[in-house]
Protein backbone atom coordinates (compact mmCIF):
# COMPACT_ATOMS: atom_id res chain seq x y z
CA UNK A 1 0.00 0.00 0.00
CA UNK A 2 1.01 3.66 -0.69
CA UNK A 3 1.40 6.14 2.29
CA UNK A 4 1.96 9.76 2.49
CA UNK A 5 5.03 10.05 4.82
CA UNK A 6 5.65 13.40 6.51
CA UNK A 7 9.60 13.49 6.59
CA UNK A 8 11.64 15.86 9.08
CA UNK A 9 13.03 17.89 6.24
CA UNK A 10 9.47 18.90 6.08
CA UNK A 11 8.64 17.00 2.71
CA UNK A 12 5.57 14.85 2.16
CA UNK A 13 5.99 11.78 -0.27
CA UNK A 14 3.46 9.08 -1.25
CA UNK A 15 5.81 6.11 -0.45
CA UNK A 16 4.82 2.35 -0.60
CA UNK A 17 5.33 0.16 2.83
CA UNK A 18 4.62 -3.60 2.66
CA UNK A 19 4.00 -6.21 5.45
CA UNK A 20 1.56 -6.68 8.02
CA UNK A 21 -0.27 -2.94 9.46
CA UNK A 22 2.61 -3.53 12.82
CA UNK A 23 5.40 -3.53 10.55
CA UNK A 24 3.70 -0.76 8.10
CA UNK A 25 3.26 1.48 11.00
CA UNK A 26 7.07 1.19 12.43
CA UNK A 27 8.32 2.08 9.16
CA UNK A 28 6.67 5.20 8.33
CA UNK A 29 7.34 6.01 11.95
CA UNK A 30 11.14 5.40 11.24
CA UNK A 31 10.78 7.54 7.94
CA UNK A 32 9.01 10.47 9.92
CA UNK A 33 12.49 10.73 11.52
CA UNK A 34 14.59 11.33 8.18
CA UNK A 35 14.90 13.00 5.44
CA UNK A 36 13.10 12.52 2.13
CA UNK A 37 15.53 11.16 -0.82
CA UNK A 38 15.77 14.04 -2.76
CA UNK A 39 17.41 16.07 0.52
CA UNK A 40 19.08 13.18 1.98
CA UNK A 41 20.66 12.66 -1.63
CA UNK A 42 22.01 16.48 -1.63
CA UNK A 43 23.01 16.69 1.71
CA UNK A 44 25.78 13.98 1.28
CA UNK A 45 29.57 15.19 0.88
CA UNK A 46 30.91 14.22 -2.09
CA UNK A 47 33.56 11.60 -1.25
CA UNK A 48 36.97 11.45 -3.22
CA UNK A 49 39.09 8.19 -3.16
CA UNK A 50 42.26 7.96 -4.63
CA UNK A 51 43.46 3.79 -4.83
CA UNK A 52 46.89 4.40 -6.07
CA UNK A 53 48.81 8.35 -7.11
CA UNK A 54 50.80 6.26 -9.74
CA UNK A 55 50.41 7.71 -13.18
CA UNK A 56 47.47 6.00 -15.21
CA UNK A 57 45.30 5.56 -12.20
CA UNK A 58 41.52 6.73 -11.56
CA UNK A 59 39.93 8.78 -8.90
CA UNK A 60 36.30 7.46 -7.71
CA UNK A 61 33.49 9.97 -6.23
CA UNK A 62 30.60 8.98 -4.16
CA UNK A 63 27.98 11.14 -3.52
CA UNK A 64 29.21 13.40 -5.88
CA UNK A 65 25.18 14.39 -7.20
CA UNK A 66 25.65 18.19 -5.75
CA UNK A 67 28.59 19.20 -7.84
CA UNK A 68 28.08 16.60 -10.86
CA UNK A 69 27.95 19.89 -12.83
CA UNK A 70 31.28 20.72 -12.02
CA UNK A 71 32.87 16.89 -12.50
CA UNK A 72 31.19 16.49 -15.62
CA UNK A 73 33.01 19.80 -16.77
CA UNK A 74 36.40 18.45 -15.05
CA UNK A 75 36.13 15.26 -18.24
CA UNK A 76 34.34 12.82 -14.53
CA UNK A 77 31.42 10.27 -15.93
CA UNK A 78 28.84 8.69 -14.13
CA UNK A 79 28.96 4.86 -14.02
CA UNK A 80 25.65 3.38 -13.51
CA UNK A 81 27.32 0.05 -12.01
CA UNK A 82 29.63 1.80 -9.69
CA UNK A 83 27.23 4.55 -8.82
CA UNK A 84 30.30 6.62 -8.55
CA UNK A 85 31.57 9.16 -10.92
CA UNK A 86 35.81 8.49 -12.41
CA UNK A 87 38.01 10.14 -13.69
CA UNK A 88 41.38 8.35 -15.81
CA UNK A 89 44.40 10.43 -15.00
CA UNK A 90 47.11 9.29 -17.67
CA UNK A 91 50.23 11.20 -16.15
CA UNK A 92 51.91 11.76 -12.85
CA UNK A 93 50.73 15.74 -13.14
CA UNK A 94 47.31 15.22 -14.23
CA UNK A 95 47.10 13.56 -10.74
CA UNK A 96 48.47 16.40 -8.67
CA UNK A 97 46.81 19.09 -10.67
CA UNK A 98 43.14 17.15 -10.03
CA UNK A 99 44.57 16.42 -6.14
CA UNK A 100 44.74 20.35 -6.14
CA UNK A 101 41.75 21.45 -7.33
CA UNK A 102 39.81 18.70 -4.81
CA UNK A 103 41.73 20.49 -1.93
CA UNK A 104 41.14 23.70 -2.73
CA UNK A 105 37.44 22.82 -2.73
CA UNK A 106 37.51 21.85 0.54
CA UNK A 107 36.79 17.69 -0.06
CA UNK A 108 38.82 15.52 1.80
CA UNK A 109 40.29 12.40 -0.55
CA UNK A 110 41.31 9.36 0.97
CA UNK A 111 44.05 7.40 -0.10
CA UNK A 112 44.33 3.92 -0.50
CA UNK A 113 47.46 3.29 -1.91
CA UNK A 114 51.20 5.17 -1.88
CA UNK A 115 52.86 5.51 -4.91
CA UNK A 116 55.67 3.13 -5.51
Amino acid sequence: MRYAVSYKCGHTAMTAVLGSEESRNKRIAQLETGDCSRCWTANQLPQFTLPTRAKGCRIYVKHGFAIREDLRARGYCFGTVTRSWTKNLATADEVEFELLWIGERGFELQELGKER
